[in-house]
């Protein structure tokens, strides 16, 4: 069982000829009679053949025997083996044969209560059904399979494992929304646009949704959306797209899923080495062009994107030539259900600004910042003292070995209108990005998504004060798993963050004259956006810094706004910090 299992690592890390080396040594030490025992480990090589050698002939002969096998255990026929051969017959396009396996898986599974075999089985009957150019009867066959899944997940009682399960379904919802398109093709019925972007918000962020409205029985389109919301969902095959503004929903499917993945990672890539991309032209006819005529009447827009479009600054792309920084004002959510259901408390904390950070020599001798070799902040305490000057009302600050794991949460279960995290976020392999924190005896200094989204904070706005922090964890679309999205499911209104490394010098100004916008009384959303368009203008060449930064989520003004003299002197010291930084640019 340990060398199967050590060949199966070899499949999933890539090496499919050494996991078909390490099958046949464990077949050596299989019993001859022990059936159930060969039947899986024949189903191992199959898989290994079919899914990543592609060689259907070989694959055909390994399905066949774990089936034949399986048979033979006297337990119970391995429905794996068998949903797995009937897929292998649709991909050789031997569609009779692939229908009559998975209405046997289906049968079996239904008669033993096996729902994972159930859905499986209902969702490859709904791919034939697709063939045969019947999206009626697919649709009817994947919304079975969706609420079996939501079923079954809604009865898990982990909730780590409820995210594992769910983010393993997610083929289901794709195809779903696949066979509405069609429907909405075929017909013109607006009613499957809404059906599809009903399937989108059960699919997207729904453990962060099930957080944020726990007593909520359903996912539907709300009566009105203000402002508008353009929503992104990676179907089997292609980008769907739909734009909710007050009462009218326009449905629109955009290119092939691949392409579009392809090029965004490239251009993410491109942004980080050199803080601009050639592909971005490509991208904005991918993913605007389609919507011209609609996005051209509105100016504020919240963008709700989907697995690597969470990577991508949208200001960045152009419509009708023009980069969106030029015609609209964006922010960011994970979907339009979760800007429905954002915790937003009627009045405002006394606790103005709460800052923790500044990684000090103490602290990187005795922490996870050790482990990552995290370089020190000498400037960060003196970052925060200045932006506690910047704003009016009651402050707070956590330096140093004081800004502790169980300081945050203290401070900020309390209340606070902004938090602002001055510090390294890391990216773990297992456990995914954490916020690097002070160690102390009852934490390492590495808060977690996990960690954050088990609480309860009272937070209008959260400042990710980090490089990379609006990444990591969005890739399957699980959003509660990135650092913004457990930090709304806590009770962040919304979260500033960055989507690549931004250079220190440029990230302390950039802050610095947000926080000015936001003293003038302006909401999180307006304050980033003219924080963006001043710095754009200052910087020459087609360089973009200033696009890493993003909001997600929307709150209201933090603080009211100050007379006019009483910020002079603040107003100087801005234009003398924004000329001093335009002499570096262009130095």
């Amino acid at each position: 069982t340990l060398i199967v299992n050590i060949g199966v690592a070899y499949r999933n890390l890539g090496d499919p000829i050494r996991a078909l080396r390490e099958f046949d040594r464990a077949e050596d030490l299989i019993a001859a009679g022990d059936h159930a025992a060969l039947s899986n480990l024949s189903l191992d090589r199959a898989l290994v053949r079919h899914l990543n050698l592609f060689d259907f002939d070989a694959a055909m002969l390994d399905y066949k025997r774990a089936v034949l096998l399986g048979e033979q255990s006297g337990a119970s026929e391995n429905l794996a083996a068998l949903y797995y051969l009937a897929r292998l017959y649709l991909d050789r396009d031997e569609l009779d044969a692939a229908r009559d396996l998975y209405a046997r898986v289906l049968k079996l599974a239904t008669e033993s209560g096996t729902k994972a075999g159930q859905w499986s089985a209902q969702e490859g009957l709904a791919r034939l059904a697709l063939r045969a150019q019947e999206p009626e009867s697919a649709l009817s066959l994947l919304e079975q399979a969706m609420s079996l899944i939501e079923t079954t997940r809604a009865g898990l009682d982990d909730g780590r494992l409820r995210l594992e399960f769910f983010g393993s379904q997610h083929s289901v919802f794709q195809l779903a929304i696949e066979a509405a398109w069609l429907l909405f093709e075929q017909s013109g019925q607006q009613r499957y646009a809404a059906t599809a972007f009903e399937i989108s918000q059960r699919a997207k962020a729904r453990e962060l949704l099930t957080i944020l409205a726990p007593h909520r029985s359903g996912v539907t389109l709300p009566e009105s959306v203000e402002p508008p919301i353009l929503e992104f969902f990676f179907g089997d095959t292609h980008l769907y797209a739909w734009l909710i503004n007050r009462d009218r929903l326009l449905f629109r499917q955009l290119g092939p899923t691949s392409l579009i993945a392809v090029t965004v990672r490239q251009v993410h890539d491109d942004l980080l080495a050199t803080g601009n991309s050639d592909r971005l032209g490509d991208l904005s006819a991918m993913l605007l062009a389609p919507l011209t005529n609609e996005l051209g009447t509105v100016e504020r827009i919240i963008i709700a994107p989907d697995r690597v479009l969470f990577h991508l600054p949208f200001e960045l792309l152009k419509l009708r030539d023009a980069p969106l920084i030029d015609t609209h004002v964006l922010s960011y959510a994970p979907s339009t259900s979760v800007v429905h259901s954002l915790k937003r408390s009627s009045a405002l904390s006394p606790i103005v600004f709460a800052g923790f950070g500044a990684l000090d020599d103490a602290m990187i001798e005795n922490s996870a910042a050790a482990r990552y070799a995290l370089p020190r902040l000498p400037n960060a305490a003196d970052e925060l003292r200045q932006l506690d000057r910047v704003l009016p009302g009651k402050h707070t600050l956590a330096l140093g070995r004081d800004a502790t794991e169980a300081g945050f949460v203290r401070a900020l279960s309390g209340g606070a209108r902004i938090a602002h995290v001055a510090t390294h976020a890391v990216f773990d392999d297992r456990l995914g990005p954490a916020i690097v924190l002070a160690a102390d005896s009852q934490s390492d200094g590495l808060l977690f998504p996990g960690e954050i989204s088990s609480q309860t904070l009272d937070v209008r706005l959260t400042v990710l004060a980090a490089c990379s922090t609006a990444v990591g964890g969005i890739e399957d679309g699980r959003a509660i798993s990135s650092l913004t999205g457990a930090l709304l499911s806590a009770g962040s209104s919304a979260v500033l963050a960055t989507l690549w490394d931004v250079q220190d010098s440029y990230a302390t100004y950039f802050i610095a004259e947000f926080y000015r916008e936001l003293a003038r009384g302006r909401t999180p959303v307006l304050a980033l956006h003219n924080t963006k368009t001043t710095l754009r203008d200052l910087q020459p060449g087609d360089a973009a810094p200033w696009a890493a930064f993003v909001l997600v989520g929307d709150t209201g003004a933090l603080v009211q706004r100050q007379p006019d003299y009483g910020y002079l002197l603040a107003g100087l010291a801005s234009l003398g910090a924004l000329w001093l930084l335009r002499r570096r640019l262009r130095g």
